[in-house]
């Protein structure tokens, strides 16, 4: 018998991750900025962690940058990934 085809598990869109996940449609990475002082603000947390300011909204990214390492997974313990 054919295996059957799974597909990897989405990612749950919320208005805090919404512009990350929905910005590859416009050929972007959109990753949330502080306003205040520039900062880029990693994950959903509703202040800067460098200045504590709120006014966090995402932004492109110019796509350029240097990547330092990566991650490859061998083994998951997830079925939609097909463990």
């Amino acid at each position: 018998t054919q295996r059957e085809l799974r597909h990897p598990a989405l990612p749950q869109i919320t208005p805090e991750n919404e512009a990350y996940w929905t910005g590859g449609a416009l050929g972007e990475l959109r990753v949330r900025r502080c306003q205040d002082c520039r900062y880029w603000v990693d994950g959903t947390s509703p202040l800067c962690p460098s200045c504590w300011g709120r006014n966090i909204v995402p932004e492109a990214t110019s796509g350029r940058g240097t990547i330092h390492t990566y991650t490859r997974t061998y083994n998951t313990n997830y079925e939609s990934f097909g463990a």
